[in-house]
């Protein structure tokens, strides 16, 4: 029998998705996030937001973060 529990992370009934991305892809973030959008899903995109070089794990950990904690 399988024994269904209850998350220790609140869940959120919003049906929210997180982009993310490393510098190089901004312009394709942007585009995936309007496609996402356009199928009737709420965003999040949180960054980068410029063309700086920036560390594609620290936009990545930040992600999963958001997802881990039941934001999205």
């Amino acid at each position: 029998m399988h024994r269904q529990t209850e998350s220790p992370i609140p869940m959120t009934s919003k049906t929210r998705i997180i982009v993310s991305s490393d510098h190089a892809d901004i312009p394709m973030r942007r585009s995936i996030a309007a496609h996402i959008e356009a199928k009737g899903f709420e965003v999040e995109d949180i960054g980068p937001t410029t063309n700086e070089s920036t560390n594609y794990p620290t936009h990545g950990e930040a992600a999963a973060r958001k997802v881990a904690s039941g934001d999205c």
